[in-house]
């Protein structure tokens, strides 16, 4: 296929004509949006500690869609839209990525908070639904940043890869995370905390990774208008192929308009075939988190000059001396658009021995996250807050009514009822 050639979906799958209510839907949402920003005060003290793309909470949901965007791929798809050694990668890649956050979570919100504390610029009011039109925004633009630098430096491009190398595009791609991405992605939010209370931050940052799960599919072909504004199914499409047109294009999370404004944007033309642009042809889970920094370590050691060595891991994934610093294409293999993707013959039994281990291990997942929640959760609300929203952090504090009487709480299990009572230090 030429690339003056325009690629037609299907029409069995769904688009925007014929769908009005897509439209009417967003509206009412945003008109919405403002009395939801005055009742959300438990629920942003909730989110400052669990927001992450696969949260105990969130993941009935993602098996229920993922689930049905698998019958209805069935129906209406020509070829199947998920194997089963592909979407078991791909959310045990989700489910491993979640681990250092049992460690790591409390550096990155810590961090914020200090900033927050001391560094702050401005006091924004929680609970104007400026603050939180701004807040996602802000987000937003950071999320664009740190994805585009995650594919123009390399030992950044050696954690997010992971997210690519899929060679099916569907819901279950968007649980495949890396392991590694979370210990330098958060950087990028702290300048917010020049201005937006911690826990409004830890609600958009929730929900901008939540919004990426739906477009992570081939059913949604076209949005009319709203893909002026919004990164729909369509964009991301793009960004996770590996034709030379996608390559590096269409970073945006809930919005397009970064794209646009920076000259990063690509309309969906030829067919995308997706995945590395190396497809590295295997399931094993550590293999595909890992395998990219070993191919880093191997190409510095191939350099004699010590700039050359740095530079492996600095510039763009394809750089070598004499390129620019993002390297170029002249070294890909050429996409024909007849790539077919790894699949590799599985008997029914190893399928099945395969989706009951899964089912396990997302048990004991869901287990030791859900318990995790919980146990932070009776902190944060014990925690001391302050009236713009944030928290202050004390070693010990005192309940006390608002009269100044004092209120003790037993065991902690009435703290969500017993706010807005003031919390002191002692």
């Amino acid at each position: 296929m030429s690339s003056q050639q325009t690629y037609s979906a299907p029409s069995s799958r769904i688009g925007f004509k014929g769908k009005p209510k897509i439209v009417l839907m967003f509206f009412n949402s945003v008109l919405f949006s403002n009395a939801i920003v005055r009742e959300s005060s438990s629920w942003y003290q909730e989110s400052f500690l669990t927001s992450c793309p696969v949260s105990p909470k969130a993941t009935p949901y993602f098996i229920g869609l993922m689930l049905l965007e698998l019958v209805v791929g069935a129906l209406k798809a020509d070829t199947p839209i998920l194997t089963i050694g592909d979407g078991l990668t791909s959310i045990s890649c989700g489910m491993i990525s979640r681990m250092p956050q049992l460690l790591f979570r409390g550096l990155e919100l810590s961090t914020y908070m200090y900033v927050w504390e001391n560094f702050r610029f401005v006091t924004l009011p929680w609970d104007s639904p400026w603050t939180w039109w701004a807040c996602l925004l802000g987000v937003d633009f950071c999320y664009y940043w740190v994805h585009r630098f995650a594919h123009e430096v390399a030992f950044m491009w050696a954690a997010h890869q992971v997210h690519h190398s899929s060679e099916y595009y569907n819901l279950s791609t968007a649980l495949r995370q890396s392991l590694t991405q979370p210990f330098t992605s958060w950087i990028f939010y702290i300048p917010l905390a020049l201005a937006v209370p911690p826990s409004i931050f830890a609600v958009h940052i929730q929900l901008n990774l939540l919004y990426q799960f739906w477009i992570h599919t081939e059913l949604i072909r076209d949005l009319g208008p709203l893909e002026w504004i919004f990164n729909t199914p369509k964009h991301h499409r793009v960004h996770h192929g590996r034709n030379e047109y996608c390559i590096d294009k269409n970073y945006g999370g809930i919005l397009i308009i970064w794209d646009r404004l920076f000259g990063t944007f690509a309309e969906e033309s030829e067919k995308v075939i997706y995945g590395l642009v190396f497809p590295i042809k295997t399931f094993e889970i550590l293999y595909v988190q890992l395998h990219y920094y070993r191919y880093l370590w191997k190409k510095s050691k191939y350099y004699k000059k010590i700039k050359n060595k740095f530079l492996t891991f600095l510039n763009g994934p394809s750089w070598k001396p004499g390129k620019p610093r993002l390297g170029d294409h002249v070294d890909n293999p050429k996409v024909t658009g007849t790539e077919l993707p790894h699949d590799p013959s599985w008997t029914l039994p190893l399928q099945l021995y395969a989706v009951l281990h899964f089912l396990l291990v997302l048990k004991a997942y869901h287990d030791l996250f859900e318990h995790k929640t919980v146990h932070f959760l009776r902190v944060l609300r014990l925690a001391p807050h302050h009236r713009d929203g944030s928290l202050s952090a004390s070693p010990c504090w005192q309940l006390t009514a608002p009269t100044g009487r004092p209120s003790g709480i037993e065991d902690g299990s009435n703290a969500e009822n017993e706010f807005p009572y003031r919390i002191n230090k002692v």
